[in-house]
């Protein structure tokens, strides 16, 4: 994703790709703060985020135990 505004670029990541570093990050370190994070941002994300692909990350990557805990914060 990119935003321009004023002559400047900034690159983001796609929320997709942010909640499968921050399950990595869980499943490495334990810190809830990071099931947080990612129910609140998808929560403010609303419909604008690809389902389908994050469930394809998330098979591929092994963290389907971390996402439904994730699932279980709703």
């Amino acid at each position: 994703m990119v935003i321009v505004e004023s002559q400047r670029r900034v690159l983001l990541a796609p929320p997709e790709y942010v909640t499968i570093r921050k399950l990595q990050f869980y499943r490495e370190g334990g810190s809830e703060k990071h099931l947080r994070g990612i129910s609140r941002m998808l929560l403010g994300l609303g419909d604008s985020w690809n389902r389908a692909k994050l469930l394809e990350l998330v098979q591929q990557h092994g963290l389907k135990t971390e996402w439904d805990e994730v699932l279980a914060l709703h």
